[in-house]
């Protein structure tokens, strides 16, 4: 087989999508009533961490829910006003970092389990513009 990548060239395509795949934690767990009950319906959030190359920070987290609560308020309300607000400040900041991402409001997300910050569930692995879940 290929060698495998390195450095920058792991950070790309199949290669950075593998090394996401690699590091999945359950970072958010049912509760152990649910999980002896075998509940279908239990919330799960399994954490993805990977440092990539020349990013600053602990990584880049991806998350992975089952059984999850997404409210579409910040998104519809005012006919769009926030994600249009946030697309105009992206573009007149010349694609800076700090404004390509929706500060979403205080329970947007939701989820039904017991978080484990030993397993990634802890504000620093999370950028800065999902601060606000913890």
């Amino acid at each position: 087989g290929a060698a495998s990548a390195t450095g920058c060239d792991a950070d790309f395509g199949v290669s950075l999508a593998k090394r996401w795949r690699g590091t999945a934690r359950e970072c958010c767990s049912p509760p152990v009533r649910q999980k002896l009950a075998g509940a279908a319906n239990a919330s799960r959030l399994t954490c993805h961490l990977v440092q990539q190359t020349a990013h600053a920070g602990q990584g880049d987290q991806l998350l992975f829910g089952e059984n999850v609560r997404l409210h579409f308020k910040d998104l519809v309300d005012g006919g769009g006003a926030i994600p249009k607000k946030a697309y105009s400040d992206y573009v007149k900041s010349k694609h800076n970092q700090g404004f390509s991402k929706i500060k979403w409001s205080r329970g947007t997300f939701g989820a039904a389990c017991n978080p484990l910050a030993t397993e990634g569930w802890t504000a620093g692995k999370f950028p800065g513009w999902n601060a606000d879940w913890f």
